[in-house]
C-alpha cells in the first residue's frame, strides 16, 4: 500500500522468478482517487475519459514507450548461469528500479487500460478509441447498474482488433510506420505478436463509517 506499491510489485514478481527468460511488465494500483502505475518496456497503460461535449471518449493520459533502441524495449531478465558467463562484461540488465513510475488522479466514469505492445503495435490510437467507442454504443448500457459495459468486453474488442490487424499484410500499422522511420521497409503490414488487454471502469462507491453513520466518497476499479 502507500505511494511506489506498484514498482514494489515488479520487484517483488522480479524476486520471486523462478524460471528463466525475458519479459516487459506493467502494474497498477488504484490508490482511492490516485492510480499508481510502474511500468518497464513497451507495454502501455491509458486513461481514457468521455468528452462530455463531443460525447466521445478520449485519451486523458497515456505512457510513454521505454526502448534502448527501436525495438529494444526495457525489459526484466533472467538467464542460467550458462548464458550468463556470455554476457558481455558491464552488461546491467534492467531491473524494476528502471520502471517509468507514474501517479494519476482519476475519476468516476474513467476507463483504464491496460495492454502488451501487440495491441500498440497493430492499431493506432484513434482506432483503439473506435474500438471502446463501437462496443459503448453496441451494448445495452441501461442494462447495467454502472451505465457502462462490462470492462472484459471492451478488452475482447481491442484484443480481436489488434489480432485482425497483425494478420493483414498491407495494414498501415503504427508498427510498420516505426520501421520506415528507422529505415527499414521489410516490417511491412501488421505485426504477429502477443497479444493482451485488460480494461476496468472507475467507479464510485460509497461507505458508511457505522461510528459516525457519515458518507465517504471512495473509487474502486470494475475489472
Amino acid at each position: 500500500q502507500g505511494a511506489g506499491a506498484a514498482v514494489a510489485a515488479v520487484a517483488a514478481a522480479e524476486k520471486g522468478a523462478s524460471t528463466y527468460g525475458a519479459s516487459t511488465i506493467a502494474v497498477a494500483q488504484l490508490q482511492g482517487r490516485v492510480l499508481d502505475v510502474a511500468n518497464l518496456g513497451d507495454s502501455c497503460f491509458m486513461v481514457v475519459r468521455k468528452d462530455r461535449v463531443l460525447n466521445s471518449m478520449e485519451v486523458a493520459f497515456r505512457s510513454t514507450s521505454q526502448q534502448h533502441k527501436w525495438n529494444f524495449p526495457y525489459q526484466l531478465l533472467r538467464v542460467p548461469p550458462c548464458l550468463q558467463v556470455r554476457m558481455p562484461k558491464g552488461s546491467n540488465p534492467d531491473t524494476a528500479a528502471d520502471c517509468d513510475q507514474y501517479r494519476l488522479q482519476v475519476f468516476p466514469g474513467d476507463l483504464i487500460l491496460m495492454f502488451t505492445d501487440g495491441v500498440t503495435d497493430n492499431l493506432h490510437e484513434h482506432e483503439i478509441l473506435d474500438v471502446i467507442q463501437r462496443v459503448c454504443e453496441d451494448v445495452d448500457c441501461d442494462s447495467s447498474s454502472s451505465g457502462t459495459p462490462e470492462p472484459s468486453l471492451i478488452a475482447r474488442a481491442i484484443a480481436a482488433a489488434a489480432l485482425k490487424r497483425s494478420r493483414d499484410a498491407v495494414a498501415d500499422t503504427p508498427f510498420s510506420q516505426e520501421a520506415l522511420v528507422h529505415g527499414i521497409n521489410r516490417f511491412l503490414g501488421g505485426k504477429v505478436d502477443d497479444i493482451t488487454a485488460v480494461a476496468a471502469w472507475v467507479l464510485p462507491v460509497t461507505t458508511i463509517n457505522a461510528s459516525t453513520s457519515s458518507q465517504v466518497d471512495e473509487l474502486s476499479p470494475r475489472p
